[in-house]
């Protein structure tokens, strides 16, 4: 395994000039060109589906072997305490909305008012 250590002492010249060239194209997107990071990921996720479903047509082509995926499987118990967490979290938004537009707090309905003027 490499350490954080070797990859910025370039010990590991390939490693580390990868890493310094992706960071310095992820820079030159985001900083000069303007480009943002929520097409950027979209557009990264495109590509390695297009990928990935080229290569699983076109390996009995070429005679190599298809890629694997990992079999993902969730428990109901899983699927269960994630509804019960996010139904949590929107109870309790509602809830805040519902003390906040009551007028009960003004502080807290001016605060929120005014964020969403500046919004």
């Amino acid at each position: 395994m490499f350490s954080a250590a070797d990859i910025l002492l370039w010990r590991q010249k390939q490693l580390s000039g990868a890493i310094f060239v992706s960071a310095s194209v992820i820079w030159l997107l985001f900083e000069r060109i303007g480009y943002h990071l929520l097409p950027f990921l979209c557009h990264f996720l495109i590509l390695t589906l297009a990928i990935l479903f080229l290569w699983s047509n076109l390996s009995s082509f070429v005679n190599r072997s298809p890629p694997k995926f990992p079999d993902i499987r969730l428990s109901q118990e899983i699927c269960d305490a994630i509804a019960l967490i996010v139904m949590d979290q929107i109870n309790r938004a509602c809830l805040y909305l519902r003390e906040m537009t009551t007028g009960r707090d003004l502080k807290r309905f001016m605060s929120v008012y005014i964020f969403l003027v500046i919004i």
